[in-house]
């Protein structure tokens, strides 16, 4: 049996054995020009995964689990949490958000992650959330003032007010020099 008929002759039988990926494998053996005119053939071989599917592998189920636990929490956190590889639970992370299971949002150079539909406050970063009860805590606080009772520094609580102002969660209102924060109409 010579070398293409070899190759068709496996990726039959591991077509016939459910193993779809391998078949696509032997398949790209083949050539280009078996590539070109068997292009149908390869295409029928390679699905979308199922919600089903995305969820019943372990290492999606942990991550999707954690991300439940703890809303908010870093990619580098998650991985530490399960003992994973960062850039495996990236991977996943990203095979749920496809899916739809998960959201993500980019916080500096991090992306943090919460379950899908879950509300305002658990996508809320943990740094933003703390200054988000400040604000509610002592309603027409300066920035100095939230800065000083996080143990922040001006510049990090300033970053933290203008993304909570830009979401409507927070109302800032000039007052002399001082920039006042109030709870804003879209918070809670």
């Amino acid at each position: 049996m010579g070398g293409r008929e070899w190759c068709w002759e496996a990726a039959r039988e591991a077509m016939a054995l459910g193993a779809a990926p391998a078949a696509g494998l032997l398949l790209l053996g083949l050539g280009a020009w078996a590539w070109r005119r068997r292009a149908w053939l390869a295409a029928a071989l390679f699905t979308r995964l199922s919600r089903e599917d995305v969820r019943a592998h372990p290492a999606r189920a942990r991550l999707l689990d954690g991300a439940r636990r703890a809303p908010g929490a870093s990619t580098a956190a998650l991985a530490r949490a399960l003992a994973m590889n960062e850039g495996t639970a990236l991977y996943h992370l990203r095979v749920l958000e496809r899916a739809g299971l998960l959201k993500s949002l980019a916080v500096g150079r991090e992306r943090r992650w919460t379950e899908a539909g879950a509300s305002p406050e658990a996508r809320t970063p943990p740094a933003r959330a703390r200054v988000l009860d400040a604000v509610r805590g002592a309603p027409g606080a300066s920035l100095t003032d939230v800065s000083r009772a996080l143990g922040v520094a001006k510049s990090t609580a300033h970053h933290h007010v203008a993304a909570l102002v830009a979401e409507g969660r927070v109302e800032a209102r000039r007052s002399g020099r001082a920039l006042r924060l109030y709870p804003g109409d879209r918070d809670g």
